[in-house]
């Protein structure tokens, strides 16, 4: 059972997380300010933020660090995953190309 430090911690860690959603959301268009948008990007700031804080609490970081990387991950999330499912339909739809691109850009 979690003691009572750490669960301030993680909540602490959510509301860095989702205030880093909060400043996405802010600067993103007006067009994509619809409630479903919003709720979606809330979760997955929350998500990634709290993913950074693990990350950055197990490793052994300063406080202000991790609360940082936090908001970071919480701004950031959002992007990073329309990223990886971007890559992710190119590689379903023709992943020899993609590897030999890959290979030549590399060389």
């Amino acid at each position: 059972m979690m003691d009572k430090l750490t669960r301030i911690e993680t909540l602490l860690a959510l509301f860095f997380a989702l205030f880093g959603g909060a400043a996405r959301l802010a600067l993103s268009p007006p067009k994509e300010r619809k409630l479903i948008s919003v709720v979606g990007s809330m979760v997955i700031a929350g998500f990634s933020g709290v993913l950074v804080w693990a990350l950055l609490g197990s490793r052994g970081y300063d406080p202000l660090i991790v609360a940082a990387g936090t908001g970071i991950g919480g701004l950031l999330g959002d992007d990073i995953l329309k990223c990886i499912i971007k890559i992710g339909e190119k590689i379903s739809t023709d992943p020899m190309r993609v590897i030999e691109s890959w290979r030549r850009n590399k060389d």
